[in-house]
């Protein structure tokens, strides 16, 4: 009998709510409830028009698209299933949705005067749960008071994991497709924080004993077999590769994953880490990170800097997670540190902008982070600043410089940056691509069309790094890498808008005597002292 079973390291673990790939607002009840209303709007239209879902599919113009990826007519009984378990497991959000619908159009009608009257028009389910208020200019709005409503419409029930092995990078579109019966994947029905979700996710390096994986046998869905799951694991234990010798350091995982080890702590920024697999491209993946990670630090929350399927599997190497402040109650901006706890995440520090984290080596500076959420009141963004030594690493992540003032403000408190770690995706989708379930009103297109996610063009960036005084300017967070695909709708060739920028970024940093480079893939950066 097997004294131990060790997952095998090119097995992904996709973590799902209902059957979806699980991002922040899916944990969050009522931007959940949104989102959900959504994805049976992509489901209904797959199972109407099917054939055209496969044709679409095939186009890079409009891969980021309302398109299920990867299915087609033979998986339209599975899709029907899938829409009426939605339909059902669903109705207590659904039912959270139409209220929230209901209170909208009611504080519309607001005028100005008080609305002390107005909680009496509060939906039944609702009272207790919003505060009523004004903002400057008269517009009423209310106030979601959070951790009540992960109480009331608890998600865990609809939470669950997709395990598959990889052979390569190839995986459908994260924000389009769902997971059915027929896709293949080992589906497991445990909630992300349960205790035996925690050994799964820690299992390649720790191992599950025959008692969980037992249990973990009895949380298969429908239709997943056991041999199937016993497929995924092997009874060999991995090799301990011991943590080795090194001066401080910053380690690029891909896209805007980044580890900064100053000697005394390790912080990983926005994780998002690869799979191994035969004849991969060059990456660095869980193998190689340390064993303890003191922070994980977290610039925003789109889906792919918030990353649940890294963060529950790193979830028993970190210490402490570090996420922005939210605007406290805004639908569309839930807090990170509620999400957090709900995956189970104990030591969870919020910081705002300015605020300083003591390490034992140095700092860690929140500095503010504008831009790139088309226009909305979303707070839960920050751009970084490492003190390590003498050394200072800024982090700015999709930041756009819509104002070189702050970045004076930010040398002048600061001092002098090294190292500038900059995102240049600047032809973001519009508002509504990632915020359109959640706007109570459709734009219009031209205003749709005018409020884009972007980040710094190159004149922006250039003049940031220009005035942050940075040595060396690394531009990452671009999704170049083959294992982004399935998060990020980006498929830039030499032609891009974007790439052309940041050429353009680079020739004038070269003009300027600044070393300048494009990330891609994985690379080692000493933290040297001056």
């Amino acid at each position: 009998m097997t004294s131990q079973y060790f997952l095998k390291k090119n097995v992904k673990i996709e973590p799902l709510v209902n059957r979806w790939h699980a991002n922040p607002w899916l944990v969050y009840p009522p931007t959940a409830a949104y989102l959900m209303r959504h994805h049976l709007d992509i489901m209904t239209s797959f199972v109407k028009h099917a054939a055209l879902h496969e044709k679409a599919a095939g186009s890079r113009k409009i891969r980021g698209g309302p398109f299920v990826q990867g299915l087609g007519a033979d998986d339209v009984p599975a899709m029907e299933a899938l829409i009426e378990a939605t339909r059902r497991d669903g109705a207590h959000l659904f039912g959270l949705a139409d209220d929230l619908d209901a209170l909208r159009a009611t504080l519309g009608a607001a005028d100005g005067h008080s609305l002390v009257p107005v909680y009496e028009q509060v939906p039944p389910r609702l009272r207790g749960m919003v505060e009523l208020a004004y903002q400057a200019g008269n517009h009423a709005y209310a106030r979601l008071m959070e951790g009540l409503y992960y109480d009331a419409y608890d998600t865990s029930a609809l939470q669950s994991f997709a395990l598959a092995p990889l052979w390569d990078d190839s995986r459908p579109f994260c924000l389009s497709t769902p997971r059915l019966d027929t896709s293949g994947d080992v589906l497991l029905d445990i909630p992300f924080a349960d205790p035996l979700a925690v050994a799964l996710t820690a299992s390649r390096r720790n191992g599950l004993t025959p008692a969980q994986f037992e249990a973990i046998l009895d949380r298969r869905s429908k239709g997943t077999r056991a041999d199937a799951v016993a497929a995924l694991f092997s009874d060999a234990a991995p090799e301990h590769r011991p943590a080795e010798a090194h001066e401080p350091r910053v380690r690029y995982f891909g896209h805007a994953c980044v580890l900064v080890q100053t000697g005394s702590e390790n912080l990983l920024f926005d994780p998002l880490i690869s799979y191994p697999f035969p004849g991969q491209s060059p990456r660095f993946t869980f193998d190689d990170l340390p064993d303890v990670i003191d922070y994980v630090v977290i610039t925003h929350s789109h889906h792919d800097h918030f990353v649940l399927e890294t963060l529950l599997q790193i979830r028993d190497r970190v210490k402490t997670i570090v996420v922005p402040q939210n605007t406290h109650g805004q639908l569309m901006d839930p807090s990170l540190k509620h999400a957090a706890h709900a995956l189970g995440f104990e030591n969870v520090i919020m910081m705002s902008e300015f605020d300083t984290l003591k390490l034992g080596g140095g700092k860690l500076h929140a500095v503010p982070f504008l831009g790139e959420h088309g226009d909305l009141d979303i707070r839960s963004k920050l751009g970084f600043l490492v003190e390590a030594g003498d050394r200072r690493v800024l982090m700015v992540a999709d930041s756009n410089n819509l104002d070189d003032r702050l970045y004076e403000h930010i040398r002048r408190r600061y001092g002098k940056v090294d190292l500038l770690f900059i995102g240049m995706e600047c032809e973001g989708a519009p508002v509504s691509w990632l915020y359109g379930p959640m706007l109570n009103t459709k734009l219009a297109r031209s205003m749709d069309d005018s409020r884009r996610l972007n980040g710094s063009g190159s004149s922006a960036g250039f003049r940031l790094a220009e005035i942050v005084g940075a040595d060396r300017v690394f531009i990452y967070a671009m999704a170049q890498e083959p294992w982004l695909t399935f998060i990020s709708s980006l498929e830039y060739d030499e032609s891009s808008f974007a790439m052309r920028e940041a050429r353009k970024m680079i020739d004038a940093c070269r003009q300027a005597n600044v070393d300048a480079c494009l990330l891609n893939g994985c690379v080692d950066i000493p933290l040297r002292a001056r």
